[in-house]
């Protein structure tokens, strides 16, 4: 049996109820592709960005600082680019797939990233984005401010869009063609439940210095720990087929790239949008657990 850190990761990608239900929602939208298509993601896990080999086409991996360029050259097969000072190392209408994954969160300036991938996106290249949902009322937030448990990273910028405000980040030079929400309250309240009680269980010393063996081992726990959880969370995660009628904790859009062309916002005599009043009328009858 190897024992690498990459190994383990990719164990434990495939043992883990979110990063699944996140693949299989991208896998659903992401569309057909060819092998000599460019493609890029950003964010999500180092196994998340193995995964998506299966997709065809020339994968790259992209980063938000030299740390995760580090972790995605030993954890990876994929070459690695480092986005800084606003820009990738791409030139523009190089890509034909790009898929950003819990990134908008993290980011300052999201409508400048967006700007960004515009630019380096072939002619009616493809944006797939997977976010998270903010609702207006939900019973995980109590749950994640008593345990002090972060939804993506402990760096969260925002906490998450909803579909209105998506649409409106990706207005200006994208036509979005299909988003929902997917991912409910006991999914989630699983996935809370694990990062808080695996603070408890698996210690680890965050050292820069960590050896590969080391790594190895860390993560080699993570696994057995959540291969113990993995009968009673997948319990748990069946009790989301009872709220089938609300709205997920997460969020995921496909948008096709068109001529960059700002938009404003038309504005309705009772102050929203019409993607707000749209979108509302669409799922407004949904409830916010």
């Amino acid at each position: 049996m190897e024992n690498t850190a990459a190994y383990w990761q990719n164990r434990i990608f495939t043992k883990s109820f979110p990063e699944q239900l996140r693949f299989r929602q991208m896998e659903r939208l992401f569309g057909n592709t060819t092998g000599d298509m460019r493609c890029i993601v950003a964010g999500g896990t180092p196994a998340m960005h193995q995964a998506v080999q299966r997709f065809r086409g020339q994968w790259t991996s992209a980063a938000f600082s030299q740390e995760e360029a580090k972790t995605l050259s030993s954890m990876t097969e994929n070459r690695v680019l480092l986005f800084e000072n606003g820009k990738f190392p791409a030139e523009q209408e190089e890509v034909d797939r790009i898929i950003l994954v819990d990134v908008l969160e993290r980011i300052d300036d999201d409508a400048a990233l967006i700007a960004e991938c515009h630019r380096i996106l072939k002619n009616s290249g493809i944006l797939l984005l997977v976010t998270l949902h903010r609702k207006k009322y939900g019973l995980l937030r109590p749950f994640r401010r008593l345990l002090d448990v972060h939804p993506i990273h402990a760096s969260t910028r925002r906490d998450g869009y909803t579909g209105a405000e998506l649409f409106d980040l990706l207005k200006d030079g994208f036509d979005v063609q299909e988003t929902h929400t997917f991912s409910h309250f006991f999914t989630e309240l699983g996935t809370l439940l694990t990062v808080f009680l695996g603070g408890f269980v698996i210690r680890r010393e965050k050292n820069a210095s960590d050896t590969p063996a080391a790594q190895a081992d860390y993560f080699k726990a993570v696994y057995r720990f959540l291969s113990i959880l993995r009968p009673f969370l997948w319990i748990l995660s069946r009790f989301d087929l009872f709220l089938f009628l609300t709205r997920g904790y997460l969020l995921i859009a496909c948008a096709k790239k068109r001529m960059w062309r700002p938009r404003k916002t038309p504005v309705l005599r009772d102050g929203r949008s019409i993607a707000e009043a749209t979108l509302g009328g669409k799922i407004g009858s949904a409830l916010e657990y």
